[in-house]
């Protein structure tokens, strides 16, 4: 707010010049300049006030979310603290997280999908149901939207070939994603997944790697081993 200067008592009327002791002028002044300030304050009070207000309401809501979060994990039984602090921290990331479904399905082979991916498991049971459905399409083009930045490809003789560049990866998209990909792909499931703490999950022991970029982000395919993916499925590559 800008402060206009109080009157000086030069600029005062004749009459208060001449009619009114010099003592009971300064007086006069200094009231003034009191009842302006008092009128200031009560002016940005309200102001302030009603920010408070709001903050206080909006971290209030999310306090109270957050509490019934933990409550609602702690109930569950046989959870240790370390899956639930993990639980807690993606569904503090998602912004309507599903707490029944992450609580009956995060526990998989090898850990739990919010400590070893670090995303929930609702979220990771959504990317498989869309791989599903691409992979059953035999669309190569909606799975490579579904890579990560970084993909890791390792042939059926173990040649290793790392794409950072997206053109490069649209112009091997038949050989990435070849026909023993796609079948898994395909029928892909939570039930199917392993995790690994802090590397990830993996499908078809070790054919194809699932990977976050980001706590409670969409799992998205790191590495993709057809040399595994032979010795899964028991028969030879193409």
């Amino acid at each position: 707010m800008r402060i206009r200067a109080l009157p000086d008592s030069t600029h005062l009327s004749s009459r208060t010049r001449t009619g009114m002791p010099k003592g009971q002028r300064r007086l006069s002044a200094a009231s003034a300049s009191l009842a302006l300030l008092i009128v200031m304050g009560c002016s940005q009070a309200p102001q302030g006030d009603q920010f408070a207000g709001m903050t206080a309401g909006s971290d209030n809501a999310q306090n109270t979310q957050r509490r019934a979060l933990r409550e609602t994990s702690n109930a569950a039984p046989g959870r240790s603290g370390g899956a639930t602090s993990c639980l807690l921290l993606v569904w503090d990331a998602a912004p309507s997280p599903d707490v029944q479904f992450d609580r009956a399905n995060d526990a998989v082979e090898g850990g739990t999908i919010s400590c070893g991916v670090g995303t929930s498991p609702s979220q990771l049971d959504l990317s498989l149901k869309r791989m599903n459905k691409a992979a059953a399409a035999d669309d190569r083009a909606a799975l490579a939207q579904m890579l990560a930045p970084e993909l890791t490809f390792i042939d059926r003789e173990g040649k290793r070939t790392s794409y950072t560049d997206g053109s490069r990866i649209e112009d091997d998209l038949d050989s990435i994603f070849a026909p023993d990909v796609l079948s898994v792909l395909a029928k892909a499931d939570l039930s199917q997944v392993t995790v690994v703490p802090d590397q990830g999950a993996f499908l078809a022991l070790g054919g194809i790697w699932l990977a976050t970029g980001e706590t409670g982000g969409v799992p998205q395919i790191r590495t993709i081993n057809r040399q595994a993916l032979v010795e899964a499925q028991g028969t030879p590559g193409e």
